[in-house]
């Protein structure tokens, strides 16, 4: 049994990047948000930054 996967992804980030995670085998979820104030990515309640 695998747990679910959700991802929040903010709106301002390049689409690529939701459409890599949509289709990640691990991934049940993928929702564009509206702009994220504390995070660029949130993955089951827990923001990442992306450093590009």
């Amino acid at each position: 049994m695998t747990d679910d996967v959700k991802a929040v992804i903010n709106v301002h980030e390049p689409e690529d990047i939701g459409m890599k995670m949509l289709f990640h085998d691990d991934v049940d979820g993928v929702a564009p948000d509206q702009p994220l104030e504390t995070a660029d990515i949130i993955v089951n309640g827990v923001g990442f930054e992306l450093s590009w």
